[in-house]
């Protein structure tokens, strides 16, 4: 059996001072690997080129937030302080009506929700300068509030 010659490339290093020539053979095998390894590391180099980018994108997406969400917690905070606010001005609407009316049983304030007293309808037995010392009072409670 005649053995098949193996298919080589031979790459030529000729000097320019004339000193010796070097050949280099290489097999088509080892040439398509070094080819395959350069392709991989390119492929991966457009690959990192594209996560940078992407990081990128991700890094001004987090700054945008963080920025969002420092504005949504002092949103949060100015809320909690209306909120306190809001109890204290209840507090003082209470303390008010049992100090015009000290006799009568006070149902709580209107309910914010339903817009109701929670009070069942009058049966005409409240003096009518108590009632408008009441209107007085929470008008006045309100342009106070409303100045600050």
């Amino acid at each position: 059996m005649a053995r098949q010659r193996r298919r080589q490339m031979s790459v030529l290093f000729v000097p320019d001072d004339g000193s010796r020539t070097v050949v280099l053979k290489l097999g088509y095998w080892p040439l398509r690997v070094v080819a395959g390894a350069f392709l991989l590391l390119l492929i991966m180099l457009v690959v990192e080129f594209v996560f940078i980018w992407k990081i990128q994108e991700w890094r001004q997406t987090a700054h945008t937030l963080k920025g969002e969400n420092r504005r949504l917690n002092a949103e949060v905070a100015r809320v909690e302080e209306l909120a306190l606010t809001l109890k204290r001005i209840q507090g003082t609407d209470q303390k008010l009506r049992q100090m015009l009316m000290p006799d009568s049983e006070l149902a709580p304030a209107a309910d914010a929700k339903t817009g109701s007293s929670g009070r069942p309808a009058g049966n005409g037995k409240e003096s009518a300068p108590v009632a408008s010392a009441v209107k007085r009072s929470s008008t006045s409670t309100r342009d106070s509030v409303d100045s600050r």
